[in-house]
Formats: C-alpha cells, sequence, structure tokens
C-alpha cells in the first residue's frame, strides 16, 4: 500500500511537470519586430541569418536586373527609419505578421521595396526589390 501511495504521489509530480513544460513552450511570445529591425541593421551575421534566401525580387539597374543571392549579399545598414532627406519619400505599413517599407526618391529614378514577415515567432527579410536607373 505504502509503494502504491509513493507510485501515485510521482505520477502526480512527473504529470505537473509535464503539464508546466508544456505551457512553458506554447506560451513562447514573437519577437518584437523593433529590437529584430535594429538587430538585423547592426549585426551582419545575423542579418544573412535572417533573409530567406532565395530572395524574392531583385535589383534593376543601368545594366539590367539581378536576382538576390547570399554569396553576393551586401549587409543594409541604413534604416528606413531613420531617413531624414526630404529626397526622399518613405512609406511602412505594419501588420501583425508583416513590415512592408518603400522608400522612393522624389522625382524617380529610384525605388526600393522591402517585405519583412513574421515566420515561427522570427522575422525574416522575405522580399527586397530595388530600381536604380
Amino acid at each position: 500500500m505504502k509503494n502504491l501511495y509513493q507510485w501515485s504521489i510521482l505520477c502526480l509530480i512527473a504529470a505537473l511537470l509535464a503539464g508546466c513544460a508544456k505551457n512553458i513552450t506554447t506560451s513562447r511570445t514573437s519577437e518584437v519586430f523593433e529590437e529584430f529591425y535594429d538587430r538585423f541593421h547592426a549585426d551582419e551575421r545575423f542579418q544573412l541569418d535572417r533573409v530567406k534566401f532565395p530572395l524574392s525580387g531583385e535589383y534593376e539597374g543601368p545594366e539590367g536586373s539581378q536576382p538576390w543571392v547570399k554569396s553576393a549579399w551586401e549587409p543594409h545598414k541604413q534604416k528606413v527609419t531613420e531617413i531624414s532627406d526630404p529626397q526622399y519619400i518613405t512609406d511602412i505599413v505594419k501588420t501583425e505578421g508583416e513590415v512592408i517599407e518603400k522608400v522612393q526618391e522624389d522625382g524617380g529614378g529610384f525605388y526600393s521595396e522591402r517585405r519583412f514577415q513574421l515566420i515561427d515567432g522570427k522575422w525574416y527579410l522575405v522580399f527586397y526589390d530595388t530600381v536604380n536607373l
């Protein structure tokens, strides 16, 4: 009888611990975009890890179009949120799972669009299109 009682207590404790562990993993919160965004522009290795290659979009310039590839990736240092030159028009649209940034030169010649998406609780750059004529 004593062994049955001890066995019951052990099973109850194990069930409680398993339930707590499940709650911890399911209550994990998503990454805060602003924190991701700061690190994305400050840490080149982090940035490369958070670009979904093959990246949708392309670069279009005077020499033609080319896709974005990891081996030729140039780190993004300029935050769209910090562009203050009145020559550039910026637009940022945020939803729960996506952030779209657009930059356009007033008068034409340059246009850029980046899309970040929340995937499994982490933010990634999933689209980048630039026209620089």
